[in-house]
C-alpha cells in the first residue's frame, strides 16, 4: 500500500520533495491510527518479570485464532487509496 501511494505520487509530480510531502499527507492518518493502537501493547508483549512472562505465555497459548475488530478494539485496517492514472 505504501509503495503504491509513493509510486503514484512520484509519477504525478515532477518534484520529488512535493511527492514525498503528498505521500506523507495521504498516509498520515492511517499510520497515526495504527501507531496509537500499537502503543498500548508493548507491556504485554515484553514482560519485565517472570510472573508477567508466565501470564503472557499463558495468554498466547490460550489465545483465540482471531479476534474481530469492533468498537472496543478500533484498529484501522483500511485506507482510502488515491486512484493514480495508469496504475492498473
Amino acid at each position: 500500500m505504501g509503495a503504491y501511494v509513493l509510486a503514484g505520487e512520484l509519477a504525478a509530480r515532477p518534484d520529488h520533495t512535493a511527492a514525498f510531502t503528498a505521500y506523507e499527507a495521504a498516509l498520515r492518518g492511517f499510520v497515526r491510527s495504527n501507531q496509537d493502537c500499537a502503543a498500548t501493547g508493548g507491556a504485554a508483549l515484553l514482560p519485565r518479570t517472570a510472573e508477567e512472562l508466565a501470564q503472557r505465555n499463558k495468554a498466547l497459548t490460550n489465545a483465540a485464532p482471531a479476534r474481530p475488530v469492533g468498537p472496543d478494539r478500533a484498529i484501522t485496517t483500511t485506507v482510502e487509496l488515491p486512484d493514480y492514472p495508469g496504475a492498473r
